[in-house]
């Protein structure tokens, strides 16, 4: 509705709706911001810029060719070293180390 609408809703709204992760006083942006790249930069780095590129593909286009797209991602992510060192930290019962 609002992407063909062009209808404009505040941060409260799109909260709400998913849009967005959170809404924080200003006084608190940048201790939020960092709490939340901190928990990305955890994360592997290998993965994040496959996620990162499976995302911005998806836009726009037909959507079963955009899925089929997606889904090299996930052989791709599969097959990195990452994904085997997050597959024994399961197994293992520990934290992942990258």
């Amino acid at each position: 509705y609002l992407f063909f609408t062009g209808e404009k809703i505040g941060a409260r709204e799109a909260e709400r709706y998913g849009f967005i992760e959170r809404v924080v006083p200003r006084e608190q942006l940048r201790e939020a911001t960092l709490e939340i790249a901190d928990k990305i930069a955890a994360k592997s780095a290998a993965m994040i810029r496959i996620a990162k590129e499976a995302l911005n593909g998806i836009e726009d286009g037909n959507l079963e060719d955009k899925y089929r797209w997606e889904q090299g991602f996930t052989l791709q992510a599969y097959n990195e070293a990452d994904s085997a060192e997050t597959r024994r930290a399961f197994v293992e019962k520990r934290d992942a180390k990258f």
